[in-house]
């Protein structure tokens, strides 16, 4: 018998350097395996069966300016819909929640050469489609004749192979799947210090997309018990932008924050608070930052 105890050891023997922020998860059916003790399960979707339905291999993508690497390691692990939400929350932040933007720039590069169908971070609860990590799902591209109304409690997967739309599939299907991950780095640096170490040693400084993503940065933050991080928010040419280059669409700033195109000239760089509402402060300030 497996323990939690005993998967940790194997998540460490090899751990990948580094870690960026998507892993593609993907299962083998095997029998006769268990698990105990699995903290993230406590915050999963509500949990009645304790069977262990697979092997999963983590494939964690790797990518800084100059490369793209993938590396696979294996760990037992259960297989329904609210245990791949445990398992993202044990050793990432939660599973995937893709947004059109996070498809085009975050996902096309580790999906190249998958022809599957992927499971990520959307339920539904009621009538609404919900992420796993916080905020209601919209503008959600359904395949034809989608949703099923049948499938009430569903997760949401991905098609990959024709990218003809999202499916909502019985849970207890076995399909791989994307966990989101965020590392909070609790080393003081200046924005552009933050912004290089990122970059060198994960993938970039964080944007964040959507309410879903900031809610989840948010529960990074607090876990961490730091004020405040630097993200990847940056005032250039008389706006503001992501320096990984996705689109700034969503925002939270607080009343009075960086949305002022008068901003002072050395607040030019964007921060996240412990309240998840975003700050501009000196570049040149030393904060915690957060990678993907």
């Amino acid at each position: 018998m497996k323990t939690n105890k005993n998967i940790n050891q194997e998540m460490r023997q090899p751990q990948p350097e580094y870690l960026s922020g998507l892993a593609i998860v993907e299962p083998e059916v095997v029998a006769g395996l268990e698990v105990e003790g699995d903290r993230g399960v406590r915050h999963a979707l509500q949990v009645h069966s304790q069977h262990l339905l697979g092997h999963v291999v983590v494939v964690q993508l790797v990518v800084t300016q100059s490369h793209v690497d993938l590396q696979s390691q294996e760990i037992s692990e259960r297989q329904d819909v609210a245990v791949k939400l445990a398992y993202c929350r044990d050793h990432h932040t939660d599973l995937f929640p893709i947004s059109q933007q996070s498809v085009e720039r975050r996902l096309n590069i580790a999906i190249e050469n998958i022809t599957e169908i992927l499971w990520i971070g959307l339920y539904r609860d009621g009538i609404q489609w919900k992420w796993s990590g916080g905020g209601d799902a919209s503008d959600i591209p359904w395949a034809t004749n989608e949703p099923n109304d049948d499938e009430v409690n569903a997760a949401m997967c991905l098609e990959i192979c024709g990218w003809d739309g999202w499916h909502n599939i019985r849970p207890s299907f076995t399909f791989s799947f994307l966990c989101f991950n965020l590392i909070v780095v609790e080393r003081e640096k200046t924005w552009e210090e933050a912004l290089q170490y990122c970059r060198e040693t994960h993938d970039d400084l964080t944007s964040l997309v959507s309410e879903t993503e900031n809610l989840l940065a948010l529960s990074e933050v607090q876990a961490q018990g730091v004020d405040r991080v630097w993200i990847g928010l940056r005032y250039l040419v008389d706006r503001w932008l992501w320096v990984d280059g996705n689109p700034l669409e969503y925002e939270a700033w607080t009343m009075g924050g960086g949305q002022d195109q008068e901003c002072p000239l050395r607040k030019r760089c964007g921060a996240l608070t412990n309240e998840g509402l975003w700050e501009n402060r000196d570049c040149q300030e030393e904060l915690n930052f957060i990678c993907y």
